[in-house]
Formats: structure tokens, C-alpha cells, sequence
């Protein structure tokens, strides 16, 4: 019994060194190498224009991955190249199937709005950076100027951050939590830009970046704060919309500068409306610090001016 048992671990271990030879060998063999043309992966969106396998294995420094690498070191590595790229929300399960191919489950991240920022003066040449729901910079140069320019725009923004990095200012991340509350109503209102103002509402030791809203008439909305990041008392963000649909709804809608759309409605609280005396340029580069109930200062013609894509 005792020489049965030794021969059983004998043979076993050698059919183990056996096989830690074999797939040595397998490893170094092309026909196991898992490439981009190997994995797959789901469908990338219309917006997604670049090969996202290829950059995330080239900017990851893949080279000489085998289907036949330890299983937990090769989904590991595969996790985290996929996963830092700008366009991949989430990396879910990794399945490897004979005889080189890997399935790769992405969530793939989606524009949401364009952050205009200036760099140096005020004339010089504006770029237009897409971010997601998360304020997560993509890559705009995937993205045409018309998809940039019918995302809602964020203007009045100086500070920058790196494609698939999170923008970190607070502006910018209020801006992105307001559109992502309208959802399809953006467009039915005909809003067009987000404008953080200059000073935020000081409560204490807390700042609360707020905020106005342009529509493609001109109309100035004073808006306040965004959800979930609001002083108290700040009426909520559905009852601020319902007044501002109430409105429309009553008077019409805010998609032309004649003389019967308000150039300012402040509806924070309740809604006050300012009469527009004269047809008045768009205020999308108008001081945001300005008081609530004046009218904003233009310093160009809507669509005089186009951004440059970077």
C-alpha cells in the first residue's frame, strides 16, 4: 500500500513538472499570444471612434500576453489596461476561451456635457472638452463639433484636467450633476449653456458653487445651486424645474430673443421675471457675478466664435 501511494505521488509529480514545462512552451508559442485582433469585446457606441483594444494594450505596454499566462495575472493585467482608458467606465468579468481568444465585458462612458475652457486671454481660441455624468474628461478628438456643440455647455471654466482623470472643480462637477437632472428636458426647454458664477453662496465655512442657465433665446435663468450640493433653505431642483415648465407653458418657449421672452428669470425661490427692453446679444460670456434681476452683459454674438476641438 505504502509503494502504491509513493508511486501515485511520484507519477503525479512528475506529470505536474510535466506540464509546468509544457505550458512554458505553449506560452512562447504565437498561436496562444492574446492580441487585440483576440479579444473581443461589446460594441463599442457611435461616439467611440478609435480602436479601444488596440490603445488600451499599447498604452498599457501589453506585449507577449499568453492564454496560457497564470489565469489571475492575466486577468489582472487585462483588468487594469482596460479600465484607465478614458473611454471604459467599468471592466467587468474576463472569460478566456480556446485557442488565444479573451471576452472582455466594458461599460463604456457617454458625453454629457462640454466644458469650454479659454486659454489666456479672453480672445483667445476656446476648446470644448466632453465630460461624462462622473465629470470624467474624454477624449474630444473622438467627437465632431457638432456632437460637442449640442452637448450642454459649461463656460466660464479656467481650470483643466487630463483625459480619463476627474475634473475636480467644483463648478464643473455642479454643472455636470445639473445636466445630468435635466436629462431630455435640456433640449425641450431650449437651455444651451451652464454658468458658474464667480462667487459662490458662503454659508459658515461651506461655499456652494451656484449657477446660470442660458437659453438659446438669451434668456438668463438664475438658477442657484446644483442637487445635492445645495445651502439650506435652497428651494429643490423639482420644484425649480416645475416653476421654470410652468413658465413656458404659460408664456411660451425660450428659443428666440424677441421681445416677448424674458431676458432674465430668476426662479430660485419663486419666479421674477425681467423684461427684455431691447433685443440684447446671448450672455454667454457675460460676467456670471452680476446681481440676479440685471440683464447680462454679452461680449459676442451666439455662434461668432468656434471652438476649437482638442
Amino acid at each position: 500500500m505504502l509503494l502504491a501511494a509513493a508511486g501515485l505521488l511520484c507519477v503525479g509529480y512528475v506529470g505536474q513538472q510535466a506540464w509546468v514545462f509544457t505550458r512554458a512552451g505553449l506560452r512562447d508559442d504565437p498561436r496562444y499570444h492574446v492580441t487585440a485582433a483576440s479579444i473581443q469585446t461589446p460594441p463599442a457606441p457611435p461616439w467611440v471612434r478609435t480602436d479601444i483594444r488596440l490603445e488600451a494594450l499599447r498604452d498599457a505596454g501589453l506585449t507577449g500576453l499568453s492564454i496560457f499566462d497564470p489565469p489571475e495575472q492575466l486577468q489582472a493585467r487585462l483588468s487594469d489596461a482596460f479600465r484607465f482608458h478614458p473611454w471604459v467606465e467599468s471592466v467587468g468579468a474576463i472569460t478566456k476561451r480556446p485557442p488565444n481568444r479573451v471576452e472582455i465585458q466594458l461599460t463604456y462612458r457617454r458625453p454629457l456635457a462640454a466644458v469650454e475652457v479659454r486659454h489666456g486671454v479672453e480672445t483667445a481660441a476656446a476648446a470644448l472638452w466632453a465630460v461624462d455624468s462622473h465629470a470624467v474628461r474624454l477624449p474630444s478628438e473622438d467627437l465632431t463639433a457638432a456632437e460637442l456643440r449640442h452637448l450642454p455647455r459649461v463656460v466660464g471654466v479656467d481650470s483643466t484636467t487630463l483625459p480619463g482623470e476627474v475634473w475636480r472643480d467644483t463648478r464643473v462637477q455642479g454643472a455636470v450633476t445639473l445636466a445630468t437632472h435635466f436629462g431630455e428636458d435640456w433640449r425641450g426647454l431650449f437651455l444651451t449653456d451652464i454658468v458658474p458664477r464667480r462667487s459662490p453662496e458662503v454659508f459658515g465655512d461651506l461655499r456652494y458653487p451656484v449657477f446660470d442657465l442660458v437659453t438659446r433665446g438669451g434668456t438668463r435663468i438664475v438658477w442657484g445651486a446644483a442637487p445635492n450640493a445645495a445651502p439650506p433653505g435652497e428651494h429643490p431642483f423639482a420644484a425649480k424645474l416645475a416653476r421654470l415648465k410652468r413658465h413656458v407653458a404659460q408664456h411660451g418657449p425660450l428659443d428666440s430673443a424677441s421681445l416677448q421672452t424674458p431676458e432674465v428669470l430668476d426662479i430660485r425661490t419663486s419666479l421674477t421675471a425681467t423684461a427684455r427692453q431691447a433685443m440684447t446679444k446671448n450672455p454667454r460670456t457675460a460676467d456670471a457675478a452680476s446681481g440676479a434681476s440685471s440683464a447680462a452683459t454679452a461680449a459676442d454674438e451666439p455662434g461668432s466664435r468656434e471652438p476649437e476641438i482638442r
